[in-house]
């Protein structure tokens, strides 16, 4: 696993991922300077200013908000191939989110592919040499039914892509440092949970490693951005951290390269 937060590029309200050898493929995430989600709004105010807010950043990235896609989360396993007949849902209203998922996949240009969290791991994936992009919600039920190795599993099936080659971005998400847990978690999770001072604690990076591995990707293709939502609570929403309502946005999308004009056309 590569972690090098100085692959990092710093944008307005979030940051962007330095993809080498893929000019066309952008992924990031926005920071806590405002919030994504219409679940944290009751009045139509609310509503029109999150959207406001979801406009400006895709707008910052020369994408399209009206083709974002947003997914139910609702913290399974449900991966969804995303046709033109999805373009767009989720983006300014949640009832028209994508029901009973928590991961798509995609070939299709100008799509954004979204995932909302407050601690919750935000996992994208692509090649770095086809069209090919997944974003997946990772939060430790989404785990426990193998979100991170269905997500793989389905691209590199539907799209005849070896495991190998495709590459992941761990999003910040809550860590081992932060995220305590009941005994119980053991029997989920015998080899993640640990014991430090009479308490117990979940490492959802160790199991989204795991089970990107058991998919067949190589470590050394796995980035992560090793930042905690909780220990960075300034800077990320955190529900752990108090921040119920609100939360951030990860994404990936291929964009749309266009040819340069030759001389001779000029």
């Amino acid at each position: 696993m590569i972690t090098d937060k100085k692959i990092l590029l710093r944008i307005d309200n979030g940051y962007v991922l330095k993809t080498p050898r893929a000019n066309n493929i952008i992924c990031g995430f926005s920071t806590r300077e405002f919030n994504y989600d219409f679940r944290a709004g009751s009045s139509i105010r609310d509503h029109q200013e999150i959207s406001r807010n979801r406009e400006k950043f895709f707008e910052s990235l020369s994408l399209k908000p009206r083709n974002s896609v947003f997914l139910e989360q609702v913290h399974e396993a449900q991966v969804k191939k995303i046709t033109k007949a999805e373009q767009g849902m989720g983006a300014y209203d949640f009832k028209n989110s994508i029901a009973g998922t928590d991961a798509a996949i995609t070939a299709l240009k100008d799509t954004p592919l979204c995932s909302l969290s407050a601690d919750c791991l935000p996992l994208v994936f692509w090649h770095p040499r086809e069209d090919i992009i997944g974003i997946a919600h990772a939060g430790w039920r989404g785990l426990k039914a193998g979100i991170a190795f269905k997500t793989a599993q389905k691209i590199s099936r539907i799209y005849k892509c070896p495991p190998r080659k495709i590459r992941v971005f761990i999003c910040p998400g809550i860590r081992s440092c932060c995220y305590e847990v009941s005994s119980d978690f053991k029997q989920y999770f015998p080899n993640c949970v640990f014991r430090s001072k009479n308490r117990f604690y979940l490492d959802l990076l160790k199991i989204a490693f795991t089970q990107l591995s058991e998919a067949g990707i190589s470590g050394e293709n796995i980035i992560d951005s090793a930042l905690c939502t909780k220990c960075n609570s300034s800077a990320f929403f955190s529900f752990r951290g108090g921040d119920q309502k609100k939360r951030m946005l990860s994404f990936v999308a291929l964009k749309q390269l266009r040819p340069r004009r030759c001389e001779a056309e000029n």
